[in-house]
């Protein structure tokens, strides 16, 4: 019974952050209307004039996801990218795709740009351009108060962590485990499951003593159940994802990065962060670092 008040506790809470504190038409955080900063050759770049057709993988919650009572694509990331249409006068459509096959369709010409989590590296950027908009990494999850004081991977030798199946995370929590045995220290147990929910749940039921995800899945959690729920140890494995656009389609790449920082200069952009609790992929944040 206390599993499934909790589940629904966390469904609800999605949805007050899917539902509550969207920004009104037309206007940034401090109540200026925003500038127009679509270019008129613009519309001749998009695939439907007045509208702005992203690609992107709906199953990555807290970034996008499907909202289970509206059954609409919500998201940090969706949130931004509409922001930043409206901010060229664009209506969006967000078409769903395979993560694997985003990149190939953007360049087929299946939508206009890609928002989906997409980690920028060398081998993509000969593919598509980047206009960098958030900081990824793999994080800890552990009970409040860090019971077992674990700080990072290292910590974990003898104890039983919980992970999404097919994940980067699971390899990694495999060769920290390797790590253990050579030595001569006791094994990671893992407990693997199908969908980040279960695997908080582990977490919740004290199943495990911590999860290993992405960042923004820890801080979402965080920012949902900070009674229950705390980081373990810095973010690793940081990386920057990237919004992306067809090579040659400069007037697109051009508007949106003016919209992009027209959202960060009026504070929009830090109101969705701190609003999703993705605070550790605040692109503004440490720039020095």
């Amino acid at each position: 019974m206390r599993l499934l008040i909790w589940v629904c506790s966390v469904v609800c809470a999605m949805l007050v952050v899917a539902c509550n504190g969207a920004l009104p038409p037309s206007t940034s955080r401090n109540g200026v209307t925003p500038t127009t900063v679509q270019s008129p050759t613009v519309l001749g770049e998009l695939i439907t004039p007045g509208v702005l057709t992203v690609g992107s993988y709906t199953n990555y919650l807290p970034q996008e996801y499907i909202n289970p009572a509206t059954h609409q694509t919500t998201g940090f990331d969706i949130e931004l990218i509409k922001a930043m249409a409206q901010r060229m006068n664009l209506q969006t459509k967000i078409v769903p795709d395979d993560f694997s096959a985003l990149i190939g369709n953007l360049m087929s010409g299946r939508y206009d740009v890609v928002i989906s989590a997409v980690s920028i590296t060398k081998e993509l950027q000969v593919k598509v351009d980047f206009i960098p908009y958030f900081k990824g990494g793999e994080s800890l999850l552990v009970r409040k108060g860090n019971p077992k004081n674990i700080k990072s991977l290292a910590d974990l030798c003898g104890q039983t962590v919980g992970v999404r199946e097919n994940s980067f995370e699971q390899d990694d929590l495999n060769a920290a485990s390797k790590m253990c045995r050579d030595h001569g220290k006791p094994a990671i147990t893992l407990i693997v499951m199908q969908r980040y929910i279960d695997v908080i749940n582990l977490l919740q039921t004290k199943h495990v003593v911590a999860t290993y995800q992405d960042a923004s899945i820890t801080d979402y959690f965080v920012k949902q159940d900070s009674d229950s729920f705390e980081e373990g140890g810095a973010v690793v494995s940081q990386n920057t994802e990237g919004i992306a656009v067809r090579k040659g389609n400069i007037a697109l790449l051009a508007a949106l990065e003016r919209a992009f920082n027209s959202i960060k200069a009026d504070g929009t952009y830090h109101f969705m962060i701190e609003r999703w609790g993705l605070v550790n992929g605040d692109i503004t944040r440490n720039k020095s670092s």
